[in-house]
């Protein structure tokens, strides 16, 4: 519901309703998101069994996955103001600093980071556990980085290593 509101909101042009949707939403998933990481870690003594090491593979493949994807959608929503603010040339103070805008680069003057941008970064943030080419320049943007990192620390070596465990 709170998608639908969202794109209806965006396409009529009220920008301002659109992004408390998608805080809204986004809150609620990231909400969501902790609350399975910590039932997970409380579930992983009672594992066992190769059928239990791959159901908790595939729960924290899941649960990596939208972590990539809740994140990327934060850090579009937050840098400069949100994505309305940067397309109309007006952002606020940045949260993060893409290499394109950094450095004068023959091209790419006008570029403008998009989702996949964000995207991008979210997936670094939890392949590398930590920012990479892109430079996190707000406190809110490297709480959401941290946060981000804490998460896929806890997916990869908690759930995997358990998961490896049973299994073998």
């Amino acid at each position: 519901m709170l998608v639908l509101i969202t794109v209806v909101a965006g396409l009529l042009g009220k920008i301002q309703i659109a992004r408390g949707a998608t805080i809204f939403f986004s809150s609620i998933v990231t909400v969501y998101l902790i609350s399975g990481v910590t039932l997970l870690v409380a579930s992983l003594p009672s594992l066992g069994g190769s059928q239990g090491g791959l159901i908790l593979l595939r729960d924290a493949a899941i649960v990596w996955i939208i972590n990539v994807l809740i994140f990327a959608i934060w850090f579009w929503i937050i840098d400069g103001g949100g994505p309305a603010k940067r397309r109309n040339a007006q952002p606020t103070r940045k949260d993060f600093l893409f290499p394109q805008e950094a450095i004068k680069i023959p091209g790419w003057e006008q570029w403008q980071p998009n989702y996949t941008s964000y995207l991008f970064i979210a997936f670094h943030n939890c392949s590398t556990f930590g920012p990479t080419d892109t430079y996190v320049l707000s406190n809110r943007g490297k709480l959401f980085v941290t946060m981000q990192v804490i998460i896929s620390l806890i997916t990869l070596t908690m759930f995997v290593a358990r998961a490896l465990t049973i299994v073998s």
